[in-house]
């Protein structure tokens, strides 16, 4: 007789315990044990607790393999085990096995031994079926779904209670965290939220939001130049700015922009100090009817200043892209209330782009289809999937909730931001046409938009430190299974995940010839071009002012057949300009790790980054006004604070943000932060070391964090570790 000690450790019960017979049986090498029952109309499988029982095996079945876990059909309630041991008596060797997946009436559950296991590197035909076998199930349950076309698909659902139990059995936290937050705030909206008037002054809106909330540093400095400026570094949006070397052809600026006249624009320029925020992405979009009022959206151009005393300072607004007698620049030295117009119009903007862009469809979506992706392709014993699963935590559940709530055709945003209805469609589709690799990963974006020597760039700094962070993680797990190239290349189920990723997420043709949406994409890639000319003229412009004048060595000056001849290119220049760079299949070890920590960084720091802080820059309604109900002003002289709260969102539409802001900003019940580990998928002794590694080095940047914003008079705190939540939850 063989005995197998079996140590069961309940993560969460549906009600808090189980009321009948929960079943085990042991899968060996060289045999199998018979079901025994783990325990019998009793508490022991309640939320935390653990359980242990002997099952006896009347000879030794080998090495264990699988377990097997099985629920009585007449049982009601559902189980999430956390991590199952099972100890050899007489041999004292310690099998573990990784569950955390909630099991059902009567369904019968093979779970592997927790060694990460490539799929080539599977030798035991049994284990191979059993993979596939889970791969299958996975499939039929994660399907794919389109929602609107030209934007990335999604998980096929009815509603959020025809979820998989693993993926909804935590709405009703995200339900009830969002149900108490708003019932603070509902007694005194009720007066605003239940009528419909324009606000009559700049101080009633703020004593409104004073009376809701302790006096904010938005609210005591959201008209100050400074203040606007600072939020494209450290603000919830700091994805739009960009250093320019030229102006664009449509954005008319000159010199008397800079108010010191022994400063000139140009030499600012060649210093790097000139930055660019455009909005092109906006323009043309169809904007929507509130309360039966037309809606207004702007697309400006935003000059800034990066001056002596390491501050980003405005210095020109152009509120649409065509300019024009009826498309005043704005500056400074305009009347107050001119200048305070136009950066509403550019706060309002901002809001959209933000909202639809940013958050919505760079975070949320692309984690969606990530999740899903990983769910269909990768098994439990992959070690990408060991990475990345608790990256998806209530990812599909909030992402439910938010096209039932927020996006539907009554939503929140459908019905309350000027870009709703057709005008979000559009953002999304162009927005999504737009997306490239290097803007998914830090490095190569901050790059990119020229940002690497900004001073107090917060956002840039903690990003780039817990991108390295994530990557050398990343590289030194992987590294345990990928010994080479070629190991990644033969990973079927990998680039099944990438390839579907690259189909699904991204609508992009494959090189099977494979496209999604076709008649829209070839639509939205016009689109793309045009709205690019305008930064390829400047590129140009750039280089050409640059290369003038200068005089180049006989070895330097190209050939008039070949200007090109002697010039080095990288892989990415030689692409087309065109090509986004999105990966369709992994060809080396270091491709492979540099998309998963793309995947690991966009669902927990990037939307850490863009949506903690909504409550914060929007919860004043005059920091980020969701509409405009006034045209953007075609003259100057003319603003008067009375027709500026014209312009303003009213009454009800305030108090309808104000609360989706809120709640939006608000980490659920069941939160699971970058520092929490508390799911051992792993069990292998070195990469569970890397895990400690890796905690140890996010507890060090933390602490490094909160040195820092002491000495700050506005903490930037969003992307601190302990703060920021694994996946996109909220």
């Amino acid at each position: 007789m063989v005995d197998y000690k079996v140590t069961v450790w309940t993560d969460n019960a549906s009600p808090s315990f189980t009321l009948h017979l929960v079943y085990i049986s042991l899968h060996g090498t060289k045999g199998k044990s018979e079901s025994t029952s783990l325990g019998h109309l009793s508490e022991s499988f309640s939320k935390g607790n653990k359980s242990t029982v002997t099952v006896s095996c009347p000879e030794d079945i080998g090495e264990l393999e699988m377990i097997k876990l099985e629920k009585g059909r007449i049982s009601w309630t559902q189980w999430l085990p956390g991590m199952v041991e099972v100890e050899k008596t007489q041999s004292k060797q310690v099998y573990r096995f990784p569950i955390y997946h909630w099991i059902s009436n009567g369904n019968i559950n093979l779970f592997r031994e927790g060694k990460a296991v490539l799929d080539f590197k599977e030798t035991d035909q049994n284990l191979r079926t059993v993979r596939k076998r889970e791969l299958r199930e996975q499939q039929s349950i994660y399907c794919w779904d389109v929602y609107k076309e030209g934007i990335p698909e999604c998980m096929k659902e009815d509603s959020i209670c025809s979820l998989p139990h693993d993926d909804s059995s935590t709405i009703a936290s995200i339900i009830s965290t969002g149900m108490e937050h708003l019932d603070v705030i509902y007694q005194r909206i009720l007066g605003y939220f239940m009528r419909n008037k324009t606000w009559s002054s700049f101080e009633e809106i703020e004593n409104f939001y004073k009376c809701l909330v302790p006096p904010t540093p938005v609210l005591e400095n959201w008209r100050k130049d400074s203040f606007f400026g600072y939020q494209y570094l450290n603000g919830i949006n700091p994805m739009v700015i960009k250093r320019i070397r030229s102006l664009p052809d449509n954005f008319p600026v000159t010199d008397k922009v800079i108010q010191n006249p022994a400063v000139s624009l140009n030499s600012e320029m060649e210093k790097g100090n000139i930055f660019l925020c455009d909005y092109k992405i906006l323009d043309g979009v169809e904007t929507n009817t509130i309360n039966d009022k037309k809606q207004y959206l702007a697309a400006p151009l935003v000059l800034l200043h990066q001056t002596e005393e390491e501050m980003m300072m405005p210095i020109a607004i152009q509120l649409k892209q065509k300019p024009g007698e009826d498309n005043p620049i704005f500056l400074p030295s305009d009347s107050e209330l001119d200048w305070l117009l136009a950066k509403l119009y550019v706060r309002s903007a901002d809001f959209n782009l933000h909202e639809l862009n940013y958050h919505l469809l760079r975070t949320h979506l692309l984690a969606e289809v990530f999740a899903v992706a990983l769910k269909r392709n990768l098994p439990r014993v992959h070690p990408v999937y060991k990475i990345l699963i608790r990256h998806t935590h209530d990812t599909l559940q909030i992402n439910v909730l938010a096209r039932q709530s927020l996006i539907s055709e009554n939503g929140v945003f459908t019905n309350y931001i000027v870009s709703g209805g057709k005008g979000m469609d559009t953002i999304l589709q162009r927005s999504l046409s737009n997306i490239t690799y290097k803007s998914l990963c830090i490095p190569d974006d901050i790059k990119e938009r020229g940002l690497e020597d900004v001073k107090n760039f917060h956002y840039r700094d903690d990003g780039l430190e817990l991108w390295d962070i994530m990557h050398s993680f990343v590289k030194d797990t992987l590294s345990y299974y990928y010994k080479e190239d070629s190991d990644v290349k033969k990973d079927k189920e990998l680039q099944k995940w990438i390839q579907e990723i690259f189909e699904h997420g991204f609508l992009s043709e494959t090189e099977t010839g494979n496209t999604k949406n076709s008649t829209l994409t070839e639509e939205l890639f016009k689109e793309k071009i045009v709205l690019k000319s305008q930064s390829t003229q400047e590129e140009e412009a750039s280089q050409e002012k640059s290369e003038k004048g200068k005089e180049s060595s006989p070895e330097e000056e190209p050939s008039s057949d070949d200007p090109e001849k002697g010039k080095e290119s990288s892989p990415e220049e030689e692409a087309s300009s065109d090509d986004p760079g999105i990966p369709q299949k992994f060809n080396t070890v270091d491709e492979l790790v540099k998309f998963v920590t793309m995947v690991m960084f966009t669902c927990s720091v990037q939307h850490a980054a863009i949506n903690s802080g909504q409550n914060d820059y929007y919860g004043l309604m005059l920091n980020g006004p969701s509409t405009m109900q006034k045209p953007p002003p075609t003259k100057k002289g003319e603003a008067t604070e009375a027709s500026i709260m014209e312009a303003l969102p009213d009454t009800q539409t305030t108090s309808r943000i104000m609360g989706v802001v809120r709640l939006l900003s608000k980490a659920p019940s069941d939160g699971k932060f970058l520092l929490d580990f508390h799911e051992e998928y792993f069990i292998e002794k070195g990469p569970c070391s890397e895990i400690q590694k890796f905690q140890e080095k996010l507890k060090a940047l933390s602490k490094k964090i909160e040195d820092r914003n002491k000495d700050l008079p506005l903490p930037y705190k969003y992307l601190d570790p302990k703060s920021v939540e694994c996946s996109v939850d909220i």
